[in-house]
């Protein structure tokens, strides 16, 4: 109790009326910008939260020109998924006046690397499939406010919505001078590098198959901290809502500015991976 920081169904209720009177005012543009540094490491800033972060992104030192400085934009990726889930299951919760004393998530995603590297055509280059498991404590809810709550937030979480295809995407290309990227700064990352895994993942596709992985946990209002199990040493991570949102602090970024960051981060890596390959300077 007193954990809501402004959370309540009152307080919901009151913005979702100002939202569908005002529509325009729900129109939220959530950004992300990334740069590669060295290797395959790479380093986001997400511009709704310039005050968290820069945060670290990186590949395993398995993957050539991976030095494990920070986890994996895949791992990024099932971050904000799995923060997503505790928000809108807090906000839901509070909305349908179900008492929820804690919510946490663990989420894991199967990827073949076979399909990043362009061994198989065949291979799909993202997850394959995701499972998890939402945690609850709610001791005074019935099974049918359960049933209730789950089909509102499967029905309403952005981040399921995003996974399951239903944003349009374009992304461009722009080509300028940089700064910060000299020679010598690839940390093992070349063209037979590649190759070389590549062949060996081809021979070997069982090797190829990564899970990726995210646990978080409802900390105080619909502020969530996350760690990323595949690089325990890097995190946890505070996940929050702007102050503008019934329970949020803007104690670290957005789960929807973070999915931006995995996916900005995921394209500087795929841009420098492919151009080793291909012979083309970055």
């Amino acid at each position: 109790a007193g954990n809501d920081e402004g959370l309540s169904a009152e307080a919901i209720g009151d913005l979702g009326a100002a939202l569908g009177a005002d529509p325009a005012a729900a129109m939220v543009i959530y950004k992300s910008s990334s740069k590669l540094e060295k290797g395959l490491c790479t380093s986001v800033t997400l511009p709704n939260t310039p005050h968290h972060g820069p945060y670290v992104i990186d590949e395993p030192s398995a993957m050539p020109g991976g030095q494990n400085k920070g986890p994996n934009p895949m791992d990024l990726c099932l971050g904000a998924l799995s923060t997503c889930q505790d928000i809108t299951y807090k906000a839901y919760a509070t909305a349908m006046s179900i008492p929820l004393a804690k919510v946490e998530t663990s989420i894991e995603g199967d990827l073949d690397l076979r399909g990043f590297l362009g061994v198989d055509p065949n291979t799909p280059m993202g997850f394959s499939k995701i499972t998890g498991t939402v945690t609850v404590d709610a001791p005074d809810a019935t099974d049918e406010q359960l049933a209730a709550l789950k089909g509102a937030v499967d029905a309403h979480c952005p981040m399921c919505d995003f996974l399951g295809g239903t944003c349009t995407m374009t992304l461009g290309l722009d080509c300028k001078p940089s700064e910060g990227l000299t020679a010598g700064n690839d940390e093992g990352l070349s063209a037979e590098a590649i190759g070389d895994l590549g062949a060996a993942l081809g021979a070997d596709p069982a090797a190829a198959m990564v899970i990726y992985k995210s646990s978080s946990k409802l900390e105080k209002g619909l502020c969530t901290s996350v760690t990323l199990p595949n690089t325990p040493h890097h995190g946890p991570y505070v996940i929050d809502e702007p102050s503008a949102m019934p329970g949020g602090q803007n104690k670290g970024p957005n789960p929807m500015d973070l999915c931006l960051g995995a996916l900005s981060t995921c394209q500087d890596i795929t841009y420098k991976a492919y151009a080793t390959a291909m012979s083309i300077p970055l």
